[in-house]
């Protein structure tokens, strides 16, 4: 049995959050929240069947992407907020995992850190290929360099809302509604698994017991109402 990879943490990243609490009057909020366009791979030391004794592995999370931002979010420190489609920037998460035999793990993130500094190539029409070169500043203080390679394995998936990256990844459902909120998430999924080479912290990534890389193309569009009746 294969010890799941941390697909949470690139929740996580979404910046996904509960409605907000009741309002004086009706808001409704738009929310494109994307790992629009790019590429990840998860890769880790941990044993591929589950151990006789607890093991102590390391998992690392690298997504190059950009964001469309129609309210601000991440955006470099010399690029105004509001409506603006970012530049890909280049993310890394390492965690500390151990397995133990019953099959369960315990987690922690290690350090985390990004950069728009990084370079890179990444193919939206038909996520064939993507790449990304630079040294990414970690929360720990260490700087982790990226050189990596990512080439599809020539099928592209397609999903909605009951996609393998929606609810089954802790996305929200495509609906929901209470006397205080209506909210529907439209979600729109392209992507494509596929190989990964190159190095992660001068880590040949080949050399991971377990790679999971993929390329994608993805849209979410989120509208919260709440409603000016709602007494909270």
């Amino acid at each position: 049995m294969r010890v799941r990879p941390l697909v949470t943490l690139a929740v996580v990243a979404l910046g996904l959050s509960a409605p907000g609490p009741a309002l004086a009057q009706a808001q409704v909020t738009h929310e494109l929240r994307l790992w629009a366009e790019g590429a990840a791979v998860f890769a880790d030391t941990c044993p591929l069947e589950i151990p006789d004794v607890d093991t102590p592995c390391t998992q690392y999370v690298v997504f190059y992407d950009r964001e469309d931002l129609p309210e601000g979010g991440l955006l470099p420190p010399d690029q105004p907020g509001g409506r603006a489609k970012a530049p890909f920037v280049a993310f890394v998460a390492i965690v500390d995992i151990v397995v133990h035999p019953d099959g369960t793990a315990d987690e922690s993130l290690r350090a985390s850190g990004s950069t728009f500094d990084a370079t890179g190539t990444y193919d939206k029409t038909h996520l064939s290929e993507a790449s990304v070169a630079g040294s990414v500043p970690m929360s720990d203080g260490s700087v982790i360099d990226l050189d990596l390679q990512w080439a599809s394995d020539g099928s592209v998936v397609k999903s909605g809302n009951a996609g393998s990256e929606s609810e089954d990844n802790g996305l929200p459902a495509r609906h929901f509604g209470d006397p205080c909120t209506t909210a529907n998430f439209n979600d729109h999924q392209k992507y494509a698994l596929g190989s990964i080479t190159g190095t992660i912290g001068g880590i040949d990534v080949e050399s991971f017991a377990f790679r999971n890389a993929f390329l994608f193309n993805n849209w979410f569009h989120w509208t919260i109402v709440t409603h000016e009746t709602c007494v909270g």
